[in-house]
C-alpha cells in the first residue's frame, strides 16, 4: 500500500462519496480515507467539515442537523467538475461507506473528526457489526485521548495518530471560521493554545506514541524529512504523509522517501 485516496480523492470526485470510492477501485488504489462525524440525532456519517457550506452551498452545522436534513443534500454542488456528476452525490452514512468499501475490497482509513468520546463506542459498534474491519481498516485521529480509549477498549484495532504543527491553533482557527467568529483575543487562552502545541509536539516522539500503542503516524508533509522517517522507523512506527498532490511530490515520496501518502487526486498515479 503506497497510495491512499484522501476522502476517496476529492479533487477528482466529490469527497467521501460513492463515486470517489468507485474511482479509487477503478484506478487500482486499494485504500481510501474517510471522515467520521455524527448528526444531531446520533447518526454517524461520512463528512469532513463541521459545516455543510463548502460542499453543498447550504448553511448549517453537522452536529446541529438531523440525518433527514442532511441525507438528500448534494455534496457535488460546489465541486469544480460538478457538471459531470449527473444527479449529484449525497452524504453517506457510516454503514453505507463501510459496506461500499468492503464490497469493493478496499482498505479503509477512518478519521475520527470529533473529540467527543462517544465516537469510541461508534467505532467499537462498527467493528462488531463488520468484523472484517479488523483486517481491512484502521483508525486515525488528531485527538490522542480518542485513540487511547479505542485501544484500551479493543487492542486488536489498528490505530494511527494524525499530527501536524500547531494542531491546537489550527483547530481553534477552523472552529472560529466555521462559526463566523474571530479567534479569541484573550491573551491567556492564546498562551494556553501555544503551550499545548509545544507540549503535544514534545511528547509525541517521547511517550505519547508508546502510551497510545499506535502502529503508524500520519504526518503533515511540511514536517517530514528522512531523519523524521528513520526516527519513527526505529520505534517500529510507520510514517504516512499527507496531503501529497503534485506529481513532483509523489515522485519524491515514492522514490526517495519511500513512504505511503494520502492524495486528493489519482489522475497522475501509476498504481501497480
Amino acid at each position: 500500500m503506497r497510495v491512499i485516496g484522501h476522502r476517496g480523492g476529492g479533487y477528482d470526485y466529490p469527497e467521501n462519496s460513492l463515486s470517489a470510492f468507485n474511482n479509487c477501485k477503478a484506478k487500482g488504489c486499494n485504500t481510501v480515507e474517510i471522515d467520521l462525524r455524527r448528526t444531531k440525532d446520533n447518526i454517524p456519517i461520512i463528512f469532513h467539515d463541521e459545516t455543510i457550506e463548502r460542499l453543498t452551498g447550504k448553511i448549517g452545522v453537522i452536529k446541529d442537523m438531523t440525518w433527514d436534513e442532511l441525507k438528500d443534500l448534494d455534496i457535488s454542488y460546489n465541486h469544480p467538475l460538478r457538471e459531470t456528476f449527473k444527479g449529484g452525490e449525497r452524504i453517506l452514512s457510516f454503514n453505507e461507506a463501510i459496506e461500499q468499501c468492503l464490497n469493493n475490497d478496499l482498505n479503509i482509513v477512518i478519521d475520527v473528526k470529533d473529540s467527543n468520546l462517544d465516537f469510541v463506542q461508534i467505532i467499537l459498534d462498527a467493528y462488531k457489526k463488520y468484523p472484517k474491519l479488523y483486517e481491512k481498516a484502521w483508525i486515525t485521529s488528531c485527538f490522542p485521548v480518542t485513540i487511547y480509549m479505542i485501544r484500551r477498549r479493543d487492542p486488536k484495532i489498528v490505530t494511527c495518530l494524525a499530527f501536524e504543527p500547531k494542531v491546537f491553533l489550527g483547530l481553534a482557527e477552523e472552529s472560529s471560521r466555521e462559526h463566523g467568529l474571530i479567534r479569541t483575543k484573550s491573551f491567556v487562552k492564546n498562551l494556553l493554545i501555544f503551550i499545548l502545541d509545544i507540549l503535544h509536539e514534545w511528547a509525541l516522539t517521547r511517550f505519547t506514541y508508546f502510551i497510545l500503542g499506535i502502529s503508524c503516524v500520519l504526518l503533515h508533509k511540511d514536517i517530514i524529512s528522512p531523519h523524521i522517517i528513520e526516527e519513527w522507523k526505529s520505534r517500529g512506527v510507520r510514517v504516512i504523509a499527507w496531503p501529497i498532490n503534485l506529481p513532483s511530490e509523489k515522485i519524491h515520496y515514492t522514490k526517495t522517501l519511500k513512504v505511503t501518502y494520502l492524495t486528493d487526486t489519482l489522475l497522475t498515479e501509476k498504481i501497480t
